[in-house]
């Protein structure tokens, strides 16, 4: 009885060793474990750092568009009187060469006219 009372405690030491070294295994797991969630803590950090700054640069970069727009608006509006002006400068240019065109013609079929009533029988 005393070897088996030995061999079950040898048993139950050997038990217990196995456990503690388990034990020991999970503590080490749990450490691992809680650096891996502390870093991904910083990642998170980081990462909410960067998109609170690009979220602000992004802001300005709205309001930047916004200024530039009414500028061109502005300018648009500027050149789109200078552009209208100068279709009626260039419309009413266009009319005088027709006018010059049309006299010339007429100039030319008078001419034209005094040619053949020249040669043509007084009847005709």
């Amino acid at each position: 009885m005393e070897e088996n009372a030995k061999e079950v405690e040898h048993d139950l030491r050997e038990n217990i060793d196995l456990l503690h070294n388990q034990l020991r295994e999970k503590d080490r797991q749990i450490e691992q474990l809680q650096q891996v969630i502390s870093d991904h803590e910083r990642t998170i950090l980081k990462f909410r750092e960067t998109v609170k700054n690009m979220q602000f640069q992004n802001e300005q970069c709205k309001k930047q568009i916004e200024k530039y727009d009414e500028q061109l608006k502005l300018i648009g509006s500027v050149q789109s009187s200078e552009f209208k002006a100068k279709i009626v400068e260039t419309k009413t240019y266009g009319e005088i060469i027709e006018n010059e065109l049309k006299k010339l013609d007429v100039q030319n079929l008078t001419r034209h006219v005094h040619f053949l009533t020249l040669f043509l029988p007084e009847q005709f």
